[in-house]
Formats: structure tokens, sequence, C-alpha cells
């Protein structure tokens, strides 16, 4: 081994310079290769996770029912639960948020769920506001959202529903749901220019009503600055009478 070549060399004469720097270089080419092989290794290992989890659904962003619920937050480390009412509007601007991280961040998995049809887990979750999210890890409820609590901070008053989607990526990296330090993986929708009162202002330029506004129908090209500063009022129409700043009471 290499001691006993320093040893030999030590019984022919002196070790000269020459014979010191090949034992560094060697020392190091040997580390360098250990440090590959471990790189190689951690590389195959978060493929081998990542291709796992996009064969467990995520990367998308979808409906499940109760009967499903369990095996949901149970098949994957990390799940994030949106439980939404199909009449409040400002769960569907969740849903365009939580759509948006969920194609940026496999290493969840995102799926959401009528809570008028979920009364057994509404109530053992004792969900009283909707939207709610909840973060689960390895099966357990770790962290919840309530409405928008905590995403609004700092926006002006009737401009609630303005908050951007790296404001809620923030907070479900502090719920460790993702990895997002607020640099990295910027989103190119992450603007006020898509606010969801923005969006149905646009459906209704080009000629919808702009009521029942599905996320997964919308045109996110070509909002002007006009479009971008249009925001409806709370006190609109365009809310359900029962909401209020954060979310909608369950009676």
């Amino acid at each position: 081994d290499d001691h006993d070549e320093k040893a030999l060399r030590r019984e022919d004469g002196p070790i000269d310079d020459h014979d010191e720097k090949f034992d560094s270089c060697v020392d190091d080419e040997d580390e360098l290769d250990q440090l590959r092989e471990q790189r190689l290794k951690q590389l195959k290992q978060a493929h081998q996770e990542k291709m796992d989890n996009v064969r467990r659904g995520h990367g998308s962003y979808t409906q499940i029912a109760e009967d499903e619920f369990l095996r949901e937050v149970t098949a994957s480390k990390k799940c994030v639960v949106h439980f939404f009412h199909t009449d409040f509007e400002r769960c569907k601007i969740m849903d365009h948020h939580l759509r948006t991280i969920a194609t940026k961040h496999i290493e969840a998995k995102f799926v959401k769920i009528d809570a008028a049809k979920t009364p057994f887990f509404v109530t053992k979750l004792t969900i009283r506001v909707i939207p709610t999210v909840i973060v689960f890890i390895d099966g357990i409820a770790k962290e919840r959202l309530t409405g928008f609590d905590g995403l609004t901070d700092g926006l002006e008053s009737g401009k609630e529903d303005e908050f951007k989607t790296s404001t809620l990526q923030t907070w479900l990296a502090n719920a460790q749901a993702i990895e997002y330090d607020g640099t990295a993986d910027v989103i190119a929708n992450d603007s006020a220019a898509l606010t969801y009162a923005a969006l149905r202002a646009k459906m209704i330029r080009q000629g919808g009503c702009g009521d029942n506004l599905d996320d997964d129908d919308i045109d996110y090209e070509g909002l002007d600055e006009d479009e971008a500063s249009t925001v409806l009022s709370p006190s609109s129409s365009f809310f359900s009478p029962q909401q209020s700043i954060l979310g909608a009471v369950i009676s």
C-alpha cells in the first residue's frame, strides 16, 4: 500500500520533492474518485426518487374523492391537500397557485378534495374555514394554511387576492413540503398580471362571462397593464357573501 511504498523509499534514501508531490497527487486522485462515486450515487438516487414520484402522480394537481384520501396522503412522503368548495372563488385562486407550484415541485404530491363531499375528514381534521391547505408528511398532518392567512401580509386592503405564487411557495417550504429558497425556481406566472381578478377581466374582454372561471381554461398570455392592474373589490358579486378576507367559514 501507500505506507509500504513510502517506507521502502525511506530505506533507499531521503524522500525528494518529486516523491512528496507524487504521493499528494495520488491521495488527491483517490479522494476525487470517491467524491465522484458519491456524487454519482446521489444523482442516481435523486433520479430514481423523481421517477418514483412521477409514477405516484407528482408533478400534477388532481382532484380526489373521499375514499381515495388515505391512500393518497400515505402513498407519498409529502402530500399537500387543498380542501375546497366549488362555490367559493378564493378556492379557485388557491387552485391557480397550487397547480403552478405542483408542476415545478415534484418532491411533493398536490391534490384537492371537495370539502362538501368529504364530511368525515373535514370533521376529523377540524376544518372550519375554506380554503384550507394541509401538509402531510409520512401520512401525518404537520402544517395547515387557513384561508389566505399569512399570504396577504403587506397587501393593500381590497387586494388580498393579489398575493404571489412565490409567497405560497415560501409557506410550503417553511412547512417542509417543498424545497424552495425564494430565489431559485422563479415562476414566470408569478406576477400581479395573473391574479384571478385580472384573468377574469381578460375572459370578459374576450367575450366570455368570466363566471365560474376554471384555471384549466385560462390563456395566460397577452395580459396588458390595464388587465394586470384590474382588481375586483371583495364586496362585488365576484365573491360569495359568506366569504371573509381570509376564507369562508363552514357552517
